[in-house]
């Protein structure tokens, strides 16, 4: 089944949103993101729901997996950089 493409880009988020999102793609918890933030555990699952409306994402690993994606797109000169070293 095709995803629907985000209507936002990863360079949309804010930066607590960013944070909190790439914290979660790393495995992180609830409570080490709101640590790492410097906010409450509300506030860090706040600023992932947030994330995940923004980027269309169904679920928080969703949006973790299309914050990956998007890096990975927005930086295709550097893939060709190593295929060309190889």
């Amino acid at each position: 089944m095709l995803t629907k493409l985000p209507v936002t880009t990863a360079g949309e988020l804010d930066r607590n949103e960013q944070s909190a999102l790439e914290r979660f793609a790393e495995g992180w918890s609830r409570e080490e993101i709101a640590n790492h933030l410097g906010v409450g555990p509300r506030a860090a699952q706040a600023h992932l729901s947030s994330a995940c409306a923004k980027l269309g994402a169904r679920s928080r690993p969703h949006a973790a997996t299309l914050l990956v994606a998007m890096r990975r797109l927005a930086r295709p000169e550097d893939e060709g950089r190593a295929a060309d070293a190889t």
